[in-house]
């Protein structure tokens, strides 16, 4: 059954329907089928809510606000630049900079969507020089 639910995504996709309606047309097929009937479709709305309802979510756009501001005060140059010098005698050293940066804003921020953007945005222009 996991197949073809998978077939449909790649066919919905081919067809050139964006990414978040196609997985929302197979979520609803699936949740059609799985839970039956078209009564159980009043329950949707209440899990998005459940799903939005997150205090966490509320802590994502301020961590954005925090990467913007350390990437217009050139912070993020300079912590790379350190990184850089530590880490140059290893192959790949910018990189394994850009994952213990990760690893420590995780264990600061409790958050992987909110580590995800603030290193993304300070590490994107410092690693395509």
């Amino acid at each position: 059954m996991f197949l073809v639910f998978i077939l449909g995504l790649l066919i919905l996709l081919l067809l050139g329907t964006p990414v978040a309606f196609g997985l929302g047309a197979i979520s609803l097929a699936g949740f059609l089928f799985f839970v039956g009937g078209f009564g159980a479709f009043a329950e949707v709305p209440y899990i998005a809510y459940k799903v939005l309802d997150d205090f966490v979510l509320s802590a994502v756009p301020l961590y954005i606000l925090m990467s913007q501001i350390l990437l217009q005060g050139k912070v993020g140059n300079d912590l790379y630049d350190v990184g850089n010098k530590w880490l140059r005698h290893f192959r790949g050293g910018l990189g394994i900079a850009t994952i213990v940066a990760c690893a420590i804003f995780a264990a600061i921020s409790g958050s992987s969507v909110a580590t995800a953007v603030t290193i993304g945005i300070v590490a994107i222009p410092e690693i395509g020089k």
